[in-house]
């Protein structure tokens, strides 16, 4: 990690040469404070299986996987807990062996008509635009890993982060407050169902997110490189508005603007 974070630096301060194209390392999810310990080896056991989900809402942090501006993501990481060996064996009969994959998503926009206006609504659905390869999980037990990815994956502002989890993982922390929750790309109707598989993993797709969880939590985050800005945009945006003042002199122009609480289900695999 040590390593990746020394490379990240050197690409980011050779991507800062001139003070108008500076990036910025961002890591997508971290929240200040301390984070929860993941369920197991305690129990009941609970694990994310066979879904692709994201954290909707942390504690007053809504929203924390929404990229914020243009980049690229270079690695992603996941806190995993140490079940037991009895509780791996269940897991790896029921879903194979741990593993998982970090995604980007871009949530459906729908426009709708209310009244005489229209505005953009997003909807519990999203489309798939990239994602990582799939790690395995089990040399890593007890500790959270980074892994670089091989090919970055271009993130546009207002991209979702998502984890795909096609087996299994020892990824949530359970019991947290009612304000905290996430949400998996199950059907409305089978949000306790662990059985069937429901990741999202064909490029172009569009799957439902339908089912919230409250109080529990995915400890995983992606680190993106912002998208530095182009030295010519700032200078380009000046000679904009020179002209426009200049078009402005001596005639008259016009313009006008216009102004659950649901119920606490996990969504996860368990073992007692």
């Amino acid at each position: 990690m040590r390593n990746l974070l020394a490379l990240l630096g050197t690409l980011v301060l050779a991507l800062s040469a001139s003070a108008a194209a500076e990036a910025r390392i961002i890591e997508i999810g971290h929240v200040e404070g301390d984070a929860p310990v993941p369920s197991c080896p305690e129990g009941p056991c609970y694990v994310m299986a066979r879904t692709t989900g994201y954290q909707a809402q942390i504690e007053e942090h809504h929203n924390p996987f929404i990229a914020s501006e243009d980049g690229v993501l270079v690695a992603w990481s996941i806190g995993l807990s140490t079940p037991a060996e009895k509780q791996i064996s269940i897991f790896d009969k029921n879903f194979e062996s741990s593993s998982a994959a970090i995604a980007v998503l871009d949530p459906v926009r729908k426009r709708v008509k209310k009244g005489r206006h229209k505005f953009l609504r997003t909807e519990k659905e999203a489309k798939l635009l990239g994602q990582s390869s799939v790690q395995k999980l089990a040399p890593f037990f007890g500790q959270t890993v980074q892994f670089p990815l091989d090919q970055p994956l271009p993130v546009k502002k207002g991209n979702l982060i998502a984890l795909t989890v096609p087996t299994w993982a020892p990824t949530l922390a359970v019991g947290l407050g009612d304000q905290t929750s996430w949400r998996s790309s199950r059907e409305q109707d089978k949000c306790p169902d662990t059985d069937t598989q429901s990741v999202q993993s064909e490029k172009g797709t569009e799957a439902p997110y339908s089912c919230s969880y409250q109080t529990a939590r995915l400890m995983y985050s992606a680190t993106m490189i912002t998208k530095p800005k182009p030295t010519a945009e700032s200078s380009s945006k000046g000679e904009k508005k020179g002209a426009k003042r200049r078009r402005g002199k001596g005639s008259r122009r016009s313009s006008s603007t216009r102004d659950k609480r649901t119920g606490k289900t996990t969504g996860t695999a368990v073992s007692r």
